[in-house]
């Protein structure tokens, strides 16, 4: 009586991710995850394969398993990395001089950015100039990249106005003969700026 018998489960022999880490050995987006394994007598007919999308964790895992054609269960295997799906904070600009007069600034300023990031840390925060329109509302953005990849950003206000105003000026009377003054008079000045 011929038959085929395989009472041993499998071996979990690995795991292999679908794709390379995002940055810095971290993933930052789901991430699928299939298992690999081996019978030496019925072969294998099926592995876990599982996608992982949190929560943030330095040492996130998932499981998996293996199946062989007679229907043996493998034990459980652990396939480790790190996993940061959630993006920085942007939390502070610091301008590197204080405003140029009563709260304005009127020539271009650099602002250092500051932020934190509760899982991977914070890679960087490039610094950020602002050079540009005249504005009571202006602003300026500010990035941060977490070691996961990550990126945010945020708009800081400043008020900006390198536009000098506009003079004017007029004599409390006429010329006295073709144009010339030949006795004292009063000029008044008066100016105008339509941003600060």
């Amino acid at each position: 009586f011929a038959l085929k018998y395989d009472a041993t489960a499998p071996r979990v022999t690995g795991a292999s991710p679908a794709r390379a880490p995002d940055a810095n050995d971290w993933y930052n987006a789901p991430l699928a995850v299939t298992f690999q394994g081996n019978d030496l007598t019925s072969g294998v007919q099926a592995c876990t394969h599982v996608t992982y999308g949190g929560p943030d964790n330095l040492t996130a895992s998932v499981t998996g398993s293996c199946r062989d054609r007679a229907g043996n269960d493998s034990g459980v295997g652990a396939f480790g990395f790190k996993y940061d799906g959630t993006a920085p904070q942007v939390t502070n600009a610091v301008a590197v001089r204080a405003p140029d007069q009563a709260g304005w600034y009127n020539r271009p300023v650099t602002f250092a950015f500051l932020g934190t990031d509760a899982t991977a840390g914070i890679a960087s925060c490039p610094p950020g100039t602002y050079e540009g329109e005249d504005s009571v509302d202006a602003s300026v953005t500010g990035v941060c990249v977490d070691k996961a990849g990550n990126r945010s950003s945020r708009p800081f206000r400043l008020r900006y106005d390198d536009t000098g105003p506009q003079a004017a000026a007029s004599a409390d009377r006429a010329p006295d003969a073709n144009g010339w003054y030949n006795r004292p008079l009063s000029v008044s000045f008066s100016g105008s700026d339509s941003v600060s």
